[in-house]
């Protein structure tokens, strides 16, 4: 399978998840989210230990959570996989355009224009 069909996999047993697993469904979003800390904390706790089979296994289920919660959160909530997608490309494309171009910034330069655009987006959002 390469990394498409993966993905695509991935993505439908999470949408499965959401129709076929009673418990998964009992969750509210606030116990889904403390148990993704958790995950997350596993995570941290791999990295510090340098464990990397772990750490793969880690990440797996971290992945999954994550998936989980968008679909969980589009299931509750009024917006789409796509608006989820299209927004943090659309957030990074501006960030850090040079990756999209396959260009190379030196360090200060990534840095610094990572902070222009981010204090610009507060801006933005505090005058709506």
């Amino acid at each position: 399978m390469d990394n498409l069909e993966i993905y695509k996999t991935l993505l439908e047993g999470c949408r499965n998840n959401l129709r076929y697993s009673q418990w998964f469904n009992s969750l509210s979003m606030q116990d889904y989210t403390n148990r993704l800390k958790m995950e997350l904390e596993e995570v941290l706790e791999a990295l510090e230990n340098n464990d990397v089979p772990n750490l793969v296994e880690e990440l797996g289920d971290l992945y999954w959570m994550i998936h989980s919660l968008i679909i969980k959160a589009i299931d509750k909530y009024d917006f789409s996989f796509d608006d989820v997608i299209s927004t943090v490309l659309d957030k990074f494309k501006r960030r850090k355009p040079h990756i999209f171009n396959k260009k190379e910034l030196a360090l200060d330069q990534e840095v610094s224009y990572w902070h222009k655009v981010k204090s610009e987006e507060k801006m933005v959002k505090k005058t709506g």
